[in-house]
């Protein structure tokens, strides 16, 4: 698989996940099981699942302009 993630547009995720039945419930059900849900967890290792799954829904909801890009933090070495 190549990394064409920069040449997907937001008119392609509105395709898949708006425009269509099936990809309006996917969307819903990725929401419900990732994305409403707190994802701490006290093991480090499920928490970090947790948050990776969840930010992988973020990307989506970001790019049918539902939710807001998050703040780019600075880098901890500045």
């Amino acid at each position: 698989m190549t990394d064409n993630s920069q040449l997907i547009s937001a008119a392609t995720y509105k395709s898949v996940f708006v425009n269509t039945p099936a990809g309006v419930a996917v969307l819903d059900h990725l929401h419900r099981l990732y994305y409403d849900n707190d994802s701490f967890h006290k093991d480090p290792y499920v928490h970090a699942r947790n948050a990776g799954r969840r930010d992988v829904v973020r990307h989506i909801l970001v790019q049918l302009g539902i939710a807001e890009k998050p703040q780019e933090q600075g880098d901890a070495h500045e």
